[in-house]
């Protein structure tokens, strides 16, 4: 995690989503970014950040200054905190994964810091194929989203998979840990097939900055009883932040933020802070 007078930016989940055959397999990264959209110099002037540069250092060979290849350019915006970017890496390789801030025109610096400096660091290692056990293929975790607290909702992190149609896969059990910790298990139920996609919630994740990691299995009916199988790849997750700003408070909750007085949302006794849910509880 990066915070650099406002600005923060971090990684939230890396996840392989395809497998072999083949050399090359597709890595979903999402990040997020808080505070301000701009790092304040010693005088207190603001420089912008207008997009973020991903890089992927393979360890068999970086590339100069240690960033290894520019895989990936994704555009900020002022109304957005959570940000997504699919790139195709080497099967069966480490990589040191890094996310640079950058102004509009690539500047070297960025009010009184070198660019480089600003970046962030996450190393994941790709696999080339999941292993063949004679038995069903395994579900596929495709994405892990961090959803920040609003109004109504305690924060939670969204789990979506994807699982082979051969499978006939009719419930899914999802097993997952805080910090090493295993929590109680959520299962979907279809009671039909083939079910190719699937989603779950996760609450409530109330400890910004823990990891979280989950891992999916496939059943099918025998009767009245599920029938599972193999666990699927461990995917995971570093949790996000509540926010700060009470303007995208109040926009995620479905409030619009233009003339709202948030007194008139909240009990007497309660502090604002409270009310954006940004009380410690780890």
């Amino acid at each position: 995690m990066g915070d650099f007078v406002g600005f923060d930016i971090s990684f939230l989940s890396v996840t392989q989503v395809t497998y072999g055959p083949g050399t090359t397999c597709r890595v979903l990264i999402t990040f997020q970014i808080s505070g301000t959209h701009y790092v304040l110099d010693t005088e207190g002037n603001p420089t912008f950040i207008d997009h973020v540069q991903v890089y992927a250092v393979n360890a068999e060979n970086g590339g100069p200054n240690g960033l290894g290849d520019l895989v990936d350019c994704v555009d900020l915006q002022l109304t957005a905190f959570q940000y997504s970017s699919v790139v195709d890496l080497q099967a069966g390789a480490s990589y040191t994964l890094a996310l640079c801030p950058r102004t509009e025109n690539n500047d070297d610096m960025i009010a009184d810091l070198y660019w480089e400096s600003l970046c962030v660091y996450e190393s994941f290692t790709t696999r080339v194929d999941l292993p063949k056990t004679g038995r069903p293929r395994p579900p596929i975790i495709t994405n892990l989203q961090f959803r920040p607290a609003t109004i109504q909702d305690d924060p939670s992190i969204k789990v979506t998979w994807e699982a082979d149609a051969t499978a006939n896969y009719q419930s899914f059990c999802i097993r997952w840990n805080q910090a090493g910790h295993s929590r109680a298990p959520g299962e979907v139920n279809y009671r039909k097939s083939p079910i190719t996609t699937g989603d779950w919630i996760a609450t409530p994740v109330f400890c910004p900055g823990f990891i979280y990691t989950f891992s999916v299995n496939g059943g099918t009916y025998g009767g009245a009883q599920i029938n599972y199988y193999d666990w699927g790849p461990v995917a995971q997750i570093r949790a996000g932040s509540n926010l700060t700003s009470l303007r995208q408070f109040l926009s995620i909750s479905g409030i619009s933020p233009v003339g709202a007085d948030p007194r008139r949302l909240m009990s007497p006794m309660t502090s604002l802070r409270e009310f954006m849910k940004l009380t410690p509880t780890c």
